[in-house]
């Protein structure tokens, strides 16, 4: 009852499934992972004018010093000059975000002037330590030395000895012994997988975990049951980057489902480097919705970007001023850009 709705049961991993009977469709299953942090004890209004952006930021801080954890949003529409880019340690996770529907509770930019860099996303989730990924841009038929170029590696002192690289190509993975800028040496060559190599282009990613490539990302970062609103698109886009909605990288298990995104500038949903993830019965009205010059004309309301595996978009609703799937002020845009890389 209240706040929280009905129809709460207990499921098998002790979170507490939600499904609201009132402004939420009924495919949604919310999560609600304890405790529970109500944006509204940290002062928050909701009343569409007061800027809860600080009320905001301080309770989803203090659920990410406390995680397992959800930060709930009220019925309401909360004003925010500016959106925060929320960083989360390495390896932890079981963050919700839930409101209680995508057409009751809303988060609107309000911000009377250009949004600047890192405020431009409503929300934004990576973790606290850069992930090592990439590319192999040698060879080695030893699987001893891995190379990446572009990889600036960390050395001396902050180095990567100890820790596992795998190679997501062929499945295998070895003990780092010590590493260069731009060079990974593995202890004995890499095992486990069906060449042992390191062959030109595979893909590479660094881990605390000898089978677990991912142990690093973050995980379990759900979205749910919010719409999120650019009342200025354009003005809002005049500083040299439009409005966003999510973004969230370096993370496994992740979902945002049941919201809604009308009048962001640019993307709505951008997934990068996200594995096993679920985009579902959320919709969208003239998003994107602005085009910054010497921006481009494309965009997407849902973006699945490089480094992504094992994502599920379906049922999503994705209507604009023109035809399904182009945004209506910038022709060209795609409703759903897939650069699964």
């Amino acid at each position: 009852a209240g706040d929280l709705e009905e129809a709460i049961s207990i499921g098998l991993d002790a979170n507490i499934i939600v499904e609201s009977t009132n402004g939420l469709s009924k495919r949604a299953k919310l999560k609600y992972l304890f405790p529970i942090y109500s944006v509204k004890f940290f002062g928050a209004k909701g009343d569409g004018t007061t800027d809860d952006k600080a009320a905001i930021e301080s309770a989803i801080t203090t659920a990410i010093a406390n995680l397992p954890a959800t930060v709930y949003f009220p019925p309401g529409d909360y004003a925010i000059s500016a959106g925060v880019e929320y960083t989360i340690p390495q390896g932890s996770g079981g963050l919700s975000i839930v409101g209680a529907g995508q057409n009751v509770t809303r988060i609107t930019f309000n911000k009377g002037s250009a949004l600047g860099n890192r405020e431009y996303k409503v929300f934004k989730f990576e973790p606290a330590t850069t992930v090592e990924i990439g590319a192999n841009t040698g060879t080695d038929a030893t699987g001893v030395t891995l190379t990446d170029a572009d990889g600036a590696f960390p050395t001396a002192g902050t180095g990567l000895d100890g820790l596992y690289v795998h190679n997501l190509t062929d499945g295998s993975a070895g003990v780092i012994a010590s590493n260069t800028a731009t060079t990974i040496t593995v202890t004995a060559g890499i095992s486990g997988g069906t060449d042992d190599e390191w062959a030109a282009g595979d893909e590479y990613t660094v881990s605390d975990s000898a089978t677990d490539p991912y142990s690093l990302y973050l995980h379990d970062i759900h979205i749910s049951g919010i719409g999120f609103h650019d009342n200025d698109p354009v003005t809002h886009g005049s500083g040299g980057e439009e409005s966003h909605g999510i973004q969230i990288t370096y993370a496994t298990n992740v979902s945002v489902e049941s919201c809604d995104f009308t009048d962001i500038g640019d993307e709505g949903i951008d997934f990068l480097n996200v594995i096993r993830g679920n985009i579902s019965h959320n919709t969208s009205q003239n998003t994107p919705a602005h085009n910054v010059a010497g921006q481009g004309t494309t965009g997407s309301t849902i973006s699945i970007g490089s480094g992504c595996r094992n994502i599920t978009a379906s049922n999503n609703n994705i209507t604009t001023g023109q035809s399904l799937g182009t945004r209506s002020i910038v022709t060209g845009a795609a409703g759903i850009a897939i650069g699964v890389g």
